[in-house]
């Protein structure tokens, strides 16, 4: 590959996706601004096993905030590292969001709203995004609100 064609292809990777993949259906973003109901998550382990498999089949492959992960694709000798990283997390108990990030050659980030998971049983992906970048609930819903609808 020539060196200019490189370059555009690596610049690509650098610009924010802020498409929706799919639309965001008006209930839930009614249910998301209702902040007060939703607690924090803290611990892959404490996301509703549901929605953590659609993050991951394998928990093992997210780590928790604060912990060492796979940032880019230069894998040091050792234990083998987590390559997603769970950056925050929050639920009512009906709709999970989970913010997480993917490293490897692009290191992305994911935002994911699922409903249900709860006790078991199997969570339904609502809306997920790569490229919108939040530090919690409040800050979700700010970016998402200058998102096209």
């Amino acid at each position: 590959m020539k060196p200019l064609a490189l370059l555009a292809a690596c610049s690509l990777l650098a610009i924010p996706v802020l498409a929706e993949e799919t639309k965001l259906p008006p209930e839930a973003r009614k249910a998301l601004q209702q902040t007060a109901r939703f607690h924090a998550i803290t611990k892959v382990a404490d996301l509703p096993a549901g929605v953590r498999a659609l993050v991951d089949e394998d928990p093992k492959n997210i780590a928790n905030p604060g912990e060492d992960w796979q940032v880019t694709d230069v894998v040091d000798p050792g234990k083998p590292l987590p390559g997603k990283h769970l950056a925050w997390a929050a639920t009512d108990g009906d709709y999970t969001i989970v913010h997480y990030e993917t490293g490897g050659i692009a290191h992305l980030f994911h935002t994911l709203v699922a409903k249900g998971g709860q006790k078991g049983g199997k969570a339904e992906e609502v809306w997920k995004n790569m490229g919108l970048r939040s530090t919690d609930l409040p800050s979700f819903l700010e970016a998402l609100a200058k998102v096209k609808r």
